[in-house]
């Protein structure tokens, strides 16, 4: 089995208590000596710890907290898939490509598993559904509860 790429909203749903956190923890647990994560998704998952401080929805500590969280995960990882300029550039190509719909966040994940031939996981249907146009496996943690996002 090719290993599998978690996106940011497989990340968020390990790190907040979300709906179907528990479900994609015992997902990915499954998955371990497997699964890969990109310094570009650990910005973004970075990126929402920080809006939530600025929401007020979580304190510094506690923010603080989930990214040391974060980073002993990665660390756990056997093999991580770094985001290189070629990646941002076929991002480029796959937003250009009007039909997939995509944003550059989810561009930049897709360009990362064609470019090292990844199992995508994701909760963003629409990205989901880029994904298989592009012929990347996809599989979604959480779709027998339902649970996706858009």
């Amino acid at each position: 089995m090719r290993p599998t790429y978690l996106d940011a909203c497989v990340i968020a749903a390990l790190l907040f208590d979300e709906p179907a956190s528990d479900h994609v923890i015992d997902e990915v647990r499954s998955w371990r000596s497997g699964v890969i994560v990109s310094d570009f998704t650990s910005a973004e998952v970075s990126a929402a710890v920080s809006k939530r401080v600025r929401m007020k929805l979580d304190d510094v500590a506690a923010a603080n907290t989930r990214l040391a969280a974060v980073d002993r995960f990665r660390a756990s990882l056997p093999v991580a898939a770094p985001t290189e300029s070629r990646d941002i550039r076929a991002a480029e190509r796959l937003v250009r490509a009007f039909e997939l719909k995509l944003r550059a966040p989810d561009a930049i994940h897709l360009a990362v598993c064609l470019r090292h031939d990844l199992r995508l996981a994701t909760l963003d249907k629409k990205l989901a559904h880029a994904a298989r146009a592009l012929g990347v496996v996809c599989i979604n943690p959480a779709e027998n509860l339902g649970e996706q996002k858009n």
